[in-house]
């Protein structure tokens, strides 16, 4: 037996998106008017001045008056942010030479950079919204801005670092063995998780500070949720065979198979994902609410439900009560919700059902003596998702019917439907591509 162990740590710094820097001399809160000189006809062409003035009296240009809207400015203790990595490895040679590798990583985030919207006051301390009795919130609402302002509720953002709550661990174990008759065989599996301010979704400052940032008591407090794109659970395992005879030939045949938490949210892959209100309900133009789930049956009683009724007829379409059992019957079909009874959904808590997929791969080798040395002539076939084209049942991907769950308007909530059907299941197929086997055939030269 053959003991080897590895590792090592590191603080590393990185970058955030620079396009949040350029947005801070885009959107500075400078009045700012842009001149455009496409062809003779759009305009007088400038000549080349050294000072910007000539240069505006060739064009006889006057600016326009505006107040720019939404500006972003840059918190001055800025820093990169940064991570502090560390990993623990073992490889191990087990009896019957097989080799069994684990490996532990963790990192924990420093300085991550987040946006707040600072037009808006911070919490006073004592503004509330209860919708029901165990949800109290923070309520927020009041903006810098007002009816005096050029520009009414004015939004600012603000780059800044959050916390250093946020972090990532992964531990994984492998078995390989490889037969000397052309057999090589590994299965492995990772556990990971994470946790973060954001999932750096948003090419925009604004969409940085609204999109996936779900919380409880608003944006700006900066909650930590589930990474979303880690997955909790991967299995990856493969087996290949090649054979080479008469010489001149080598057949090869590969299954890889990987099964891990995954599926599709919103039209987006995800490895988790949230339970929410349909918009904001703590008024800082924020992404939607995370959810408060009855502690009881009786508790739920006491939740105000408005009835759907008929736009034309005003008939009651979905009552009230029948809203009431249906979402405490989704809530107890629900793996993740039935327990979080009496406590709010987790960003990210939520996990995606197991996603089974098995690839193939084919290669078919033709040996060429070409000026004395030997060259390949290579055909092969990759079929993705190898099981679909076994059955079309077989490895498809589940989607969530729908994650925003209950509106809250004028005190009253209303339990969300799937398509303009009653929601009764978490998930469906997810009938796409994605869902699909592909088949690739390939021919390949190689050069000895």
């Amino acid at each position: 037996t053959l003991f080897r162990s590895r590792g090592g740590t590191g603080y590393f710094v990185g970058r955030l998106p620079f396009v949040w820097l350029v947005s801070a001399v885009g959107n500075s809160g400078v009045g700012q008017t842009t001149y455009f000189y496409n062809s003779p006809g759009s305009g007088p062409q400038p000549g080349f001045h050294a000072g910007i003035g000539d240069i505006l009296d060739d064009i006889a240009f006057t600016p326009t008056e505006s107040v720019p809207a939404s500006p972003t400015i840059i918190d001055k203790r800025l820093k990169m942010p940064a991570s502090w990595k560390s990993s623990l490895a073992l490889d191990i040679k087990l009896p019957g030479d097989v080799n069994f590798t684990a490996e532990g990583i963790y990192s924990k985030d420093y300085h991550p950079a987040v946006v707040s919207n600072v037009g808006y006051k911070p919490w006073d301390g004592e503004s509330t919204i209860t919708p029901v009795p165990g949800d109290e919130r923070r309520y927020y609402g009041k903006m810098y801005s007002d009816e005096t302002w050029p520009n009414k509720f004015q939004n600012v953002y603000m780059l800044h670092n959050a916390g250093n709550d946020a972090y990532y661990y992964s531990f994984s174990a492998q078995l390989h063995k490889r037969f000397r008759f052309g057999l090589d065989l590994a299965v492995a599996y990772t556990r990971s998780g994470g946790k973060s301010y954001s999932d750096g979704i948003g090419d925009q400052v604004n969409s940085a500070y609204y999109n996936n940032r779900y919380s409880v008591n608003g944006n700006n407090d900066t909650e930590t949720g589930y990474g979303t794109y880690v997955s909790p659970n991967r299995v990856l395992a493969s087996a290949a065979y090649r054979i080479k005879y008469a010489k001149n030939f080598a057949s090869s045949l590969s299954l890889i198979y990987e099964g891990m938490n995954m599926g599709y949210a919103g039209g987006y892959s995800a490895a988790r994902y949230s339970y929410t209100f349909t918009g904001n309900i703590v008024g800082d133009y924020g992404s939607n609410n995370l959810l408060y789930i009855p502690a009881s049956r009786e508790a739920l009683d006491k939740w105000n439900f408005a009835d759907y009724t008929d736009s034309k007829t005003g008939e009651v379409t979905y009552s009230a009560k029948e809203q009431r059992d249906d979402f405490w019957a989704y809530i107890n079909e629900d793996s993740y919700l039935k327990g979080r009874k009496g406590k709010y959904a987790e960003r990210g808590g939520a996990i995606m059902p197991w996603h089974h997929q098995l690839d193939l791969k084919f290669n078919q080798d033709f040996f060429l003596n070409v000026g004395g040395k030997r060259n390949t002539l290579q055909f092969g076939v990759d079929i993705k998702n190898f099981l679909n084209l076994l059955n079309s049942d077989w490895g498809i991907y589940k989607t969530v019917n729908n994650t925003s769950l209950l509106s809250y308007k004028g005190g009253a909530y209303q339990f969300q439907k799937n398509g303009g059907k009653k929601l009764t299941d978490t998930y469906s197929n997810l009938n796409s591509f994605n869902s699909t086997y592909s088949i690739q055939f390939s021919v390949r030269y190689i050069f000895n």
